[in-house]
């Protein structure tokens, strides 16, 4: 039993070693200072690579004792069989983590596991991006393999002299080390339990970080949090969006501002993985349709998403708000926010959402709509788009579906004396990217275009549909893009080696707005997806005081020395904020902060301010989810 129990737990201790050492060198032996001899050289290296395994070298012991347990009591397992099914577990745990660090540069998250699965499964031919096929089957058999290791130790103290003494000498040494090291990890000061943090530092538990991240353990939950009013939750965000202490005055633009009495209708476009880089929608001639709107609209040049990830960048687009670190805020209950649909709903808009693939794909979305005050929800399993015979125009067939949806629920809208709220979530520019048959060897660049070239006749399309209908000019069109490049195979494709910048948060705006609009509006400053519910509401007319918003109306220049946050949570171990025309930002793994000009032309900026990066980003995710919290207390007295 006690060479089970052994090589159970060197093994287990081994993939953390070996994981840890991939992931970023660390225990490198070329790292140890110059100038030392060979000894002090090697106790140097030894002496790292300790502190760097010591919380490894304790927490094995407790995996170990709690899966022995689990699989003894609770499943009635031999202690060989459940030595090897834990162990092929967590070589297949441990490589799904370094997949998810290569690719995003954060361990394997509950959220992204299940929106990979789903995927993967609706698009096999994503799989063969991050792995092929032939290696995934060599882990799986290397995993069943390596699980096998305790049972042949444990036969082979079985096996007749002299074998059985060679091994009797091995796993006396063996276990002399184990229980060597192990004694003085815990007599070596630092803590004793695991951490439980997903950030994946080198001092922390390889398995409690991965654990963490899978459950969001260390993820503050807002129903912990119990903010006084909305007023107060106002004030919390305040302090941390003008953190040098200076809340400028409004300095508003002149732009016209519709009558209550004829609101117009508000449709928004979310194009998926629109990286600015790559859909210069206000300046590249050959989309004719989308720079044609960009002459009577807001355009936001420095326009940011608040998170690279679908589901929290379209919520900040509808509530004005920052979405919270972790699950969404409809994972724990009811809430009420002061988005969009709830507050146009209630004053007669009809409210539609329509989504170019599924609304459910990884998480129950549909209910969260629900909550944010959508009375139809669509996509394209409600009703299938005309087929086509090319996978590429039958995905722009979807867009089309979906887009004349959005016209007819503007027609029927106007048919019954009412304004509509419509939400078009594409999917057209997913990754991997669509290509025409023939023209797959296109580079990615030119794959981007093409499909930017299909949304903009779309575009056309729809507006064509409006036209007929005689609404133009009582019409008010957001194009945004969700978010940037997010994983590495999307930098990759473009000879970029990411994950943070330029293209992964910088996303094109538009309010099209020609009733209102005249000429272009240039926004210069950054803005970002929480400014655009603020900015709708002041073009329609709609008071807000008394509404919580952590956005802006981007015409009045408040957000021009705001600390705009760019969260890479769950996507990316680097989080943001930019201010006084610079990015700030801090790395959870490395612990590094980096400050760099947001354009690299500019050299009048001045001295960057004194701000503790770190502080402020970690006070910025606690009011974030202070924000939840309030949304839910409201969601629970509405219920009642």
């Amino acid at each position: 039993m006690w060479a089970t129990i052994i090589s159970w737990y060197c093994l287990a201790l081994l993939i953390c070693v070996v994981a840890k050492f991939l992931g970023s060198n660390w225990g490198d032996w070329r790292t140890a200072p110059e100038g030392l001899g060979t000894f002090h050289s090697a106790m140097t290296v030894l002496s790292r690579a300790f502190f760097v395994y010591r919380a490894d070298i304790i927490e094995t012991w407790l995996l170990v004792g709690v899966m022995a347990l689990v699989g003894r009591f609770l499943f009635r397992l031999r202690l060989e069989t459940a030595a090897w099914i834990s162990l092929t577990a967590c070589i297949v745990a441990a490589l799904m983590t370094g997949l998810a660090l290569r690719d995003t540069g954060v361990p394997l998250t509950h959220s992204t596991l299940m929106i990979a699965i789903e995927w993967s499964w609706q698009h096999p031919n994503v799989i063969g991006t991050v792995l092929p096929t032939g290696w995934i089957i060599a882990w799986l058999a290397l995993a069943l393999a390596y699980g096998a290791v305790p049972r042949l130790a444990s036969g082979w103290l079985s096996w007749r002299p002299p074998r059985r003494r060679v091994g009797n000498v091995l796993l006396t040494v063996i276990s002399t080390v184990t229980v060597a090291l192990t004694a003085l990890a815990l007599l070596t000061p630092g803590p004793l339990r695991p951490a439980f943090s997903k950030t994946m530092s080198p001092v922390e538990g390889y398995w409690s970080s991965t654990i963490a991240a899978l459950a969001d353990l260390d993820t503050e939950s807002p129903l912990n949090l119990h903010p006084d009013s909305g007023a107060s939750v106002e004030a919390a965000y305040r302090r941390v969006a003008y953190p040098l202490g200076v809340e400028p005055t409004a300095s508003p633009a002149t732009v016209s501002h519709a009558n209550r009495d004829a609101r117009p209708h508000v449709v928004v476009i979310a194009l998926e993985t629109a990286p600015y880089a790559f859909y210069r929608l206000d300046a590249d001639t050959s989309l004719l349709t989308f720079r044609m709107m960009a002459s009577r609209s807001i355009v936001g040049l420095q326009h940011v998403t608040t998170r690279p990830y679908t589901l929290f960048a379209i919520y900040s687009i509808l509530t004005g708000t920052y979405p919270r670190a972790g699950s969404p805020v409809g994972e724990y209950g009811p809430f009420r926010n002061d988005g969009l649909a709830t507050t146009l709903g209630a004053l007669g808009y009809s409210t539609t959402y329509i989504d170019s693939y599924r609304v459910d794909w990884g998480y129950h979305y549909r209910d969260e709509l629900v909550q944010q005050g959508f009375k139809t929800i669509i996509d394209t399993t409600d009703e299938s788009p005309s087929t086509g015979v090319d996978p590429f125009d039958l995905a722009v067939d979807h867009e089309r579906w979906s887009f004349g949806k959005a016209a007819e629920a503007i027609a029927d809208a106007t048919a019954h004396g009412r304004r509509a709220f419509v939400v078009v979530a594409t999917t057209l520019g997913h990754f991997p990217w669509r290509a025409r048959r023939g023209e797959g060897a296109q580079s990615s660049e030119a794959k981007v275009h093409a499909i930017a070239v299909a949304l903009d006749g779309v575009m056309a399309r729809f507006l064509s549909a409006v036209d007929r209908a005689h609404e133009r000019d009582s019409l008010i069109v957001v194009v945004t893009g969700d978010h940037g490049l997010r994983y590495a195979a999307e930098y990759r494709s473009f000879g970029h080696s990411g994950p943070f910048g330029d293209v992964g948060f910088h996303v094109p705006l538009l309010i099209y707005a020609p009733g209102l609009l005249r000429r272009r509006v240039d926004i210069p400053y950054v803005t970002s997806h929480i400014d655009i519910a603020p900015t709708l509401y002041s073009l329609l007319g709609v008071a807000t005081d008394s509404m919580v918003l952590h956005g802006e109306n981007m015409l009045d220049g408040r957000a021009a020395n705001r600390a705009t946050f760019m969260m890479g949570t769950g996507i990316s171990p680097t989080d943001a904020f930019s201010l006084e025309g610079r990015t700030f930002s801090f790395n959870s793994v490395t612990h590094e902060v980096d400050v760099t000009p947001i354009s690299p032309t500019n050299t009048s900026a001045g001295a960057a301010p004194k701000i503790d990066v770190q502080q402020l980003i970690a006070q910025a995710n606690h009011v974030f989810n202070l924000t939840a919290a309030y949304f839910l207390e409201r969601g629970r007295l509405t219920r009642r």
